[in-house]
């Protein structure tokens, strides 16, 4: 059987509403919008590696997401059929103070977890205090993206009072983010365990777990949205080899296939359109080489430097990725990237690669390394981080850095990179919305719990703060431009590109669309199947 990538099924683009700063994306789409839905079928999904845990809020891992995604609900959420658009999900409706310093959400009645307990303010309280004010022995890692926030308050169980420290104009696109997820505060404080049970208030139940087979998840008869969810079920098969997932893909064992690659999209496309839709969107995530900058040698900012200039960032995404992606900064393709004279500023973008080589060379010898260095890079054992993990051995080869791999499972990944127990890092990374809140409060500024690196460099947080309560978007465009060269001459993180993103759907898939950022639309409370 061949193996198989793309040929956008539906484009539209759509400008980002509310003012969010989400920008024009193309958007796959797949299924017959309009047709009457009908109850009944599972959804069958691929998984490449088992969830380190099911706890929303300790977890960055798509894998995890998989999971909790249906099983939860939020305070608001990305439209499913619509990714530029804020919606309601357990809020019924919101209203701004008129100095934009505070938000009071009405939730609505009558909502209960899976066990049967009802769902209140007291919840939500819980549930979004426990991210920003992560207790003790828990590491959360998008904390930051809450940073405005002064306080939450529950006055009655129907109505919460988000309070912030100063107007924040990103606040409802952080609320949507997908991991924003409510957890039952009696659950937890009973003694309930989230890391090995799910207990949320979403359209299907977690029914059961085969370590290294598959997750099981059932339809929630009393969930909120009346008439949701269409499917009986959704599981998810934990396949790591590509190749296998795509074939039962095209034998429909597997109903979605989730990130294909470009080239498998192409031939999916051009020979099985009959039993495959291959829905595209440019993505909001990376692919990423980063220094732990908290041990020697790489607190040498020469040496990181030097490795920008080695990275042939074109051809390591022609080789990893065909081509499906755009190189660039900071902050992915729409209204916030750099422009292009901004970027050949930085080491690795300017100049020819030989050039470049040389200048690494040089600035290896000035930091007394004129005869190479070894190092190590941790990389989590899942997808194509093998071939990442091979294409950048090879180029930093090429000024004298000798890499050690360390291919770890996804548990003990997660747990070096937490406790930075690495010298280089190469992954992903990316969040819910193309806004400069959301990636620098993740990634780049002080104590961010994704900042892996480990640098702060406090111009970088004071740009932050102010682009943050900056609602004249020019004048806004000019600080995260500025906030984004300074944090790139520090060479804590390299990006090699964003990606474009593929999934494939059986043509009996109705009511999916493809978000820029995946961990969005997990919930599928509206996908249903042909018979």
């Amino acid at each position: 059987m061949d193996q198989f990538s793309c040929l956008t099924v539906d484009r539209r683009q759509l400008l980002g509403g509310l003012g969010l700063g989400i920008g024009a994306a193309i958007f796959g789409v797949g299924g017959a919008f309009g047709a009457t839905p009908t109850k009944g079928g599972t959804l069958t999904i691929n998984i490449a590696s088992d969830p380190p845990n099911f706890d929303p809020v300790a977890n960055t891992s798509s894998s995890v997401m998989n999971v909790v995604g249906p099983c939860y609900s939020s305070l608001l959420m990305y439209d499913p059929l619509d990714p530029g658009k804020v919606v309601g999900d357990l809020a019924e409706k919101w209203e701004v103070s008129p100095d934009g310093k505070s938000i009071t959400f009405t939730l609505k009645d009558g909502v209960n977890f899976h066990d049967g307990s009802p769902l209140t303010s007291a919840d939500v309280v819980f549930s979004l205090d426990r991210i920003r004010l992560a207790p003790q022995g828990l590491v959360s890692p998008r904390k930051g993206i809450l940073k405005a926030v002064d306080k939450i308050e529950a006055p009655d169980p129907r109505t919460v009072v988000i309070t912030t420290k100063e107007p924040a104009p990103s606040l409802l696109t952080n609320l949507a983010n997908g991991w924003m997820l409510i957890v039952s505060k009696k659950y937890v404080e009973g003694g309930g365990d989230l890391t090995t049970n799910v207990m949320g208030s979403g359209p299907f139940m977690l029914k059961s777990y085969e370590h290294g087979v598959r997750i099981d998840m059932v339809r929630n008869p009393n969930y909120h949205v009346p008439g949701r969810p269409y499917l009986d079920g959704i599981s998810l098969f934990v396949i790591p080899d590509p190749s296998t997932s795509l074939s039962y893909l095209l034998t429909g064992q597997l109903v979605l296939h989730d990130n294909l690659s470009g080239d498998s999209s192409r031939k999916l496309s051009a020979k099985h359109k009959d039993v495959v839709t291959v829905l595209r969107t440019e993505g909001l995530s990376h692919d990423m080489l980063e220094f732990n900058t908290l041990r020697k040698p790489w607190d040498d900012v020469r040496l990181r430097e030097a490795v920008s200039l080695a990275i042939d960032r074109e051809e390591t995404l022609k080789v990893i990725r065909q081509g499906d992606g755009v190189v660039g900064g900071y902050m992915p393709p729409g209204p916030w990237a750099l422009p292009t004279t901004d970027l050949e500023k930085i080491s690795g973008y300017d100049g020819s690669y030989e050039q470049r080589l040389e200048k690494a060379k040089a600035l290896m010898a000035d930091a007394g390394f004129a005869s190479g260095i070894d190092t190590t890079m941790t990389i989590r054992k899942v997808g194509i981080n093998e071939t990442i993990a091979v294409t950048l051995v090879d180029q930093l080869s090429r000024i004298g850095i000798r890499v050690k791999l360390d291919f770890q499972e996804s548990a003990t990944y997660q747990d070096s990179v937490a406790k930075r127990n690495f010298d280089l890092n190469a992954s992903g990374g990316g969040v819910s919305a193309n806004d400069p809140d959301m990636f620098f409060a993740d990634f780049f500024v002080c104590g961010a719990a994704r900042n892996g690196s480990g640098i702060c460099n406090q111009q970088v947080d004071d740009l932050f703060a102010t682009q943050s309560r900056t609602f004249d978007k020019e004048k806004r465009a000019e600080i995260v431009r500025e906030m984004q060269m300074a944090a790139m001459k520090d060479y804590g993180r390299i990006i090699l590109y964003w990606k474009t993103r593929y999934v494939g759907i059986s043509t009996k898939l109705n009511n999916v669309v493809l978000h820029p950022e995946p961990d969005n639309s997990r919930r599928f409370q509206d996908a249903w199947l042909q018979s």
